[in-house]
């Protein structure tokens, strides 16, 4: 059924299919994988709600309906960053990066890292031109028209709280 639901997928059995998910954490995934990846508590080391009035005008809500929460985190982030730097708000397409970044796994998952890389070569089509389904499609890039805005590079930043704190509040929006 999950064959005929997701072509672009193939499912089966695999030598995983037997395990508990308690087994193939303990055989697969590092001891501290949830450690690394729990949602923690971020102090806002003195700023005041300046900085939150600062970019929700420009950071949409998203509804992420297929497993493509990485592309909403990388096209808010983009969108933010062109806000501050151009004073303009635009919409750029989430679904584009859902349907063209072949790197990522579309509605099953993806890397904001590679998301960027995408956007760096290819560019983003505005979100109008190129709007949300909710579902992965063939790629329509070359066949929409409209504006495309290019990022030029992106930078990896430290796990460091502290850090993470003071760049978004010097800069803006970040994904993790």
């Amino acid at each position: 059924m999950l064959n005929l639901l997701h072509p672009e997928t193939e499912f089966g059995i695999t030598e995983y299919s037997d395990l508990t998910t308690e087994e193939f954490r303990s055989r697969l995934m590092a001891a501290d994988w949830e450690d690394k990846f729990a949602a923690k508590k971020i102090s806002n080391n003195g700023q005041n709600d300046e900085t939150q009035k600062r970019y929700k005008r420009a950071t949409p809500p998203a509804n992420c309906s297929c497993g493509c929460c990485w592309s909403f985190a990388v096209i808010a982030a983009i969108e933010v960053q062109y806000a501050l730097k151009y004073n303009q708000l635009i919409g750029l397409s989430d679904q584009q990066l859902l349907d063209c970044d072949n790197v990522n796994g579309g509605c099953n998952g993806g890397y904001p890292y590679y998301a960027k890389q995408y956007a760096i070569t290819n560019g983003l089509k505005q979100q109008y031109y190129y709007p949300y389904l909710g579902y992965k499609i063939t790629c329509q890039s070359s066949a929409a028209s409209g504006f495309i805005t290019y990022l030029r590079t992106f930078t990896q930043l430290p796990a460091d709280e502290n850090y993470l704190v003071d760049y978004i509040y010097n800069y803006g929006a970040v994904t993790m």
